[in-house]
């Protein structure tokens, strides 16, 4: 829609009624502002605008019902309220969506910061070991405990890919079907 009827809507609030959008008698509608789907689909009746703090977050399109009638100003009123709330439950859907993934980030960045946590001691007590080695590669005893170094260190590390792939393997867990009426 175009950017004027749109700042129409966030501020009147305006319900389009489709057939005097269609025959051209709705004068707070510009025309041209309405897409040509809605013009094209019969069943579209009503266009109610969603706002929620004097923004407009979406607009529902209400099928033409089984008995003919017209929409009276209580009616429009009603419909109106409606949006209202509809766009508040939408606001409030949204604003769960962000919070979920902003734990989920959170939840992700506690899970790096114990990854690197453990990359950075295996790579410090490999460090140490490397520069030993330099200088005690002969010595016998110490050549034991760095094969024992490496094998721990190994061993952790396969740890931690186990722990990183199983954590993806939850991820990619199956989704299937529930029976809404067997939970009720």
């Amino acid at each position: 829609l175009a950017r004027r009827s749109l700042s129409s809507w966030q501020s009147s609030g305006h319900i389009l009624l489709m057939d005097a959008v269609r025959e051209g008698t709705d004068e707070r509608c510009d025309p041209r502002a309405v897409p040509q789907w809605m013009y094209d689909e019969t069943r579209a009746w009503a266009v109610v605008p969603l706002v929620h703090f004097g923004r407009l977050t979406g607009i529902a399109v209400l099928a033409r019902p089984p008995i003919k009638r017209e929409l009276d100003w209580e009616d429009l009123d009603m419909v109106r309220v409606v949006g209202r709330q509809l766009a508040s439950y939408l606001a409030e859907a949204s604003s769960q969506q962000a919070l979920t993934e902003n734990r989920q980030f959170e939840q992700f960045n506690r899970r790096f910061a114990f990854v690197m946590h453990d990359i950075k001691n295996l790579v410090s007590q490999l460090s140490i070991l490397s520069r030993n080695a330099e200088k005690h590669a002969a010595n016998p005893e110490f050549q034991a405990d760095m094969v024992e170094t490496i094998k721990s260190s190994v061993d952790k590390m396969n740890d931690l890919l186990k722990r990183l792939s199983q954590h993806s393997q939850t991820r990619n867990a199956q989704i299937e079907p529930l029976d809404i009426e067997k939970t009720v």
